[in-house]
């Protein structure tokens, strides 16, 4: 048995032409296979029709329907969608196809509220019947409609081509300068009025002279320079030299794929119209060769590219680990505000994918685009592919197929998009706990944990892309042979019906399509970029630099360890936030291991006076010391800042419910021991909550706390940050028992008096309401000395 011929790799970068000469024998096994196919098609159209062909007067219909476009464009020069009169047209085509072997007189598909499309016909007899659709009549309509809006596509770059040539023709006598500005002056005053900008109609220009297609920038020359300047700023800061030789190597690569890509088609026209079944067989496989393996390098190109993106913000010193740090570090007049934290938590997830989409739509989207589309705009202008649509009028084909791989991949996508919001939840709880973290002195650690969760964000982004690219590939693979077999035996048929070049425009067909998708690709990707860099302008403008600039900073301030001692002093101090005065020129002194209750109503500045007291706010006028040094030149990073000494308790502590118990008592605590923990549990009632088999379980889950249990937990980090400075500290506590019980709160006061009786340098700043609770604090039930309490009015008048 003889074999069929089949090119080898290096043989598929040739022009079809160029395999002509190579015939052999079929093997009967494939020929068995072709007359089988053959005979299924036939087996089709009989079951659709009850004849072996597509009947005439549908043909003649939909010739029609490709006039009607035709004149309507030509009569407009520009038309954005068919109009509703060829969308009745198709319908009723479409319900003919559907009632064709009943022989119905008269059918119609019609739209019932409520109920949706429903088959409308009238039989010889005189029978009138109504049926729903079915899922593939659904898609066989859906498919018309969207071939007659691609049609109008292709009709509609058929004019701009032949409106652009006879300008051509015009300018053929004025200077080559000259004559170019007057046919972009002249195309630009027609197809404006459609909405086209202007260097759209560049680029259309372009893509027509079978030119390169130019770097496509937002309107305006401070666009294209803004643009440029991001583009470089991206490569420059976020790209070391081995990134960026990698990020050419793949840009090339990708690049040479969609030239390959375009080659593709005409093979298959080639094997369609040969009139040998050996050369046909040899095409066909000439063709799935390159089709499967090109499909198959490309999601290669595409996983491997969108790792190496991954790791390029995931490495230390990247994206990730800068945006991370700028968060932690944000000033805390800023963090005040809910639409700023919401403008930065939106800021900070923008720009990620910007990043992504600055580097890869030029290597992944742009470049393989605009080498696609030229390739098959080149190679449609030299074939009729309005001969081709004419031909094929009656059987617009594979657009179901993209919509299948979408159905099989939603679910993938849908419990992927679940897991990336449950981390995007966690960031912006950090996010709103900002104070908590910073006077608890984890900027850092927070830093890296927020780190960590991007990390994790981006990896389910990659497992989703993976997932979508196998998808799509083994899609494409198991659908290719079928797909092959299909139009091959189409393309006989049209030719046994005496269609010539069959296999021609079924190729000017799918060139047309190749050319519709990349530059749809290209306009789609601009549009994107103008949005990616507009995110990244937004994130130098909110992440200003901040983390840096502590840094800096801190190399300069002088560390907790050689303060005095931590009294607090205020000299004329003043706050303003966006305008509005929040403290006015208040002065007082709390002296080393003082208790001072800040009191007033509600909304007279309490949390904000001790906010500047901590240093999380800076004045705007005056001083704020601690031990004799002002605020602002005391550490912030690192094992001797400032907040080592502070402990923070508000009325709702910080609880990270994704970690355990341990992860949230080493919270502003990292060299605390189990044994520490363990003691502090038991001291504040919590051991029983997180006992297992008898024995403390630190490593118990968090999750479903009450608020009297969140706020014991918040409590009991303060008692271990007290406990681990010797030198003294500071406490602030911010209605910190408004959720607890009278009893538990006369318990959390008994405790504060004995740790404060123990290490007498520690300093209290109380804010509460509750006055059971300060007479607590001043008279003990146990009858000794209690606190000595200095009260401040913020803002007093």
């Amino acid at each position: 048995m003889g074999e069929a011929y089949r090119p080898q790799p290096h043989e598929l970068w040739k022009k079809p032409k160029d395999l002509d000469a190579r015939r052999e024998v079929m093997p009967d096994s494939l020929r068995d296979s072709i007359d089988d196919a053959k005979k299924s098609v036939e087996l089709a159209l009989l079951e659709q029709f009850g004849i072996s062909e597509i009947p005439p007067q549908l043909n003649a219909e939909m010739a029609h329907v490709i006039r009607a476009i035709e004149m309507r464009v030509r009569e407009q020069h520009f038309c954005p969608e068919p109009d509703a009169a060829v969308f009745e047209q198709l319908e009723r085509i479409a319900a003919k196809i559907l009632t064709f072997k009943e022989g119905a007189t008269r059918a119609e598909i019609v739209s019932r509220p409520e109920v949706g499309q429903r088959l409308v016909f009238e039989t010889k007899d005189g029978n009138k019947h109504e049926r729903g659709l079915t899922v593939d009549e659904q898609d066989m309509l859906f498919n018309m409609e969207m071939w007659a809006d691609h049609l109008v596509s292709f009709q509609n770059a058929e004019e701009f081509k032949a409106a652009c040539q006879k300008l051509r023709k015009r300018a053929s006598t004025k200077p080559t300068a000259e004559g170019a500005a007057y046919v972009e002056r002249e195309m630009t005053r027609t197809y404006s009025r459609f909405g086209f900008t202007t260097e759209q109609i560049k680029n259309l220009l372009a893509l027509a002279e079978g030119n390169d297609v130019p770097a496509l920038t937002p309107d305006g020359k401070a666009g294209a320079t803004q643009r440029l300047r991001v583009m470089r700023e991206v490569w420059n800061e976020y790209l070391n030299e081995g990134e960026k030789s990698s990020y050419v190597k793949f840009a090339v690569a990708m690049t040479v794929l969609g030239a390959v890509e375009g080659l593709a088609p005409a093979m298959l026209g080639k094997a369609m119209d040969s009139s040998q079944n050996a050369e046909a067989v040899a095409f066909s496989i000439g063709y799935l060769g390159l089709s499967v393996s090109t499909g198959w390098v490309r999601r290669l190109l595409d996983v491997n590219f969108d790792s190496f993106l991954n790791g390029v913000m995931d490495r230390t010193g990247g994206l990730n680990e800068r945006l991370s740090r700028e968060l932690a570090f944000q000033p805390g007049e800023r963090m005040s505000m809910r639409e700023n934290r919401g403008r930065i938590l939106s800021a900070m997830t923008r720009s990620q994918a910007a990043f992504q989409d600055v580097l890869s739509s030029t290597a992944r989207i742009q470049l393989p685009a605009a080498t696609t589309a030229l390739v098959g705009f080149g190679v449609m202008t030299a074939m009729d592919w309005r001969l081709g649509l004419l031909s094929l009028a009656t059987a617009p084909i594979a657009i179901a197929i993209a919509r299948k791989a979408d159905q099989r991949t939603g679910p993938l996508v849908a419990a992927s998009y679940q897991n990336e919001g449950e981390v995007a939840q966690e960031i912006e709880e950090q996010i709103q706990a900002h104070q908590d973290v910073v006077l608890s002195g984890m900027k850092e650690p927070m830093a890296r944990r927020i780190g960590d969760l991007g990390k994790k964000k981006n990896q389910i982004g990659h497992e989703r892309f993976v997932a979508r690219s196998d998808m799509e590939f083994q899609t494409e693979s198991a659908l290719s042979g079928t797909v092959v077999a299909a139009l091959t035996m189409a393309g006989m048929l049209m030719r046994n019906l005496g269609v010539e070049n069959g296999g021609n425009i079924v190729a000017a067909l799918m060139y047309s399509g190749q050319f519709r998708r990349g530059f749809d690709g290209i306009l789609r990707t601009n549009n994107d970029l103008v949005k990616s860099v507009g995110a990244i302008i937004e994130m130098e403008e909110i992440f200003n630099g901040y983390a840096r600039e502590e840094e800096a900073l801190d190399k300069r301030r002088v560390g907790a360890s050689e303060l005095t001692d931590f009294s607090i002093e205020l000299s004329g101090v003043s706050l303003e936030i966006d305008g509005d005065s929040l403290i006015r020129d208040i002065s007082f002194r709390v002296p080393p291991g003082g208790v001072v209750r800040l009191e007033g109503r509600s909304g007279q500045g309490k949390t904000t006076l001790s906010r500047l007291m901590s240093g999380y706010y800076g004045p705007t006028r005056g001083t704020v010391k601690i031990g004799g040094e002002d605020v602002r030149n005391v550490k912030r990073t690192g094992p001797d800042s400032l907040y080592g000494h502070i402990a923070y308790l508000s009325q709702h502590p910080y609880v990270f419910d994704n970690g355990n118990l341990r992860d949230n008592l080493v919270f502003g605590n990292p060299n605390a021991t189990d044994a520490d923990m363990s003691r502090v549990l038991n001291e504040l009632g919590l051991s029983r909550r997180f006992t297992k088999d008898g024995a403390m379980d630190l490593s118990s889950s968090i999750r479903g706390l009450s608020g009297g249990e969140k706020a014991r937990l918040g409590l009991a980090r303060v008692l271990l940050k007290i406990r681990s400075q010797k030198d003294g500290s500071i406490v602030f506590l911010d209605q910190a028992t408004e959720e607890l019980d009278e009893e538990t709160e006369k318990e959390v006061a008994q405790i504060l008096l004995d740790e404060k009786r123990q290490r007498p340098n520690t300093t209290f700043v109380i804010i509460s309401h509750r006055s059971d609770f300060i007479r607590a604090l001043e008279t003990p039930s146990d009858g000794k000395e209690g606190f000595v309490i200095q009260r401040i009015k913020p803002n007093e008048e």
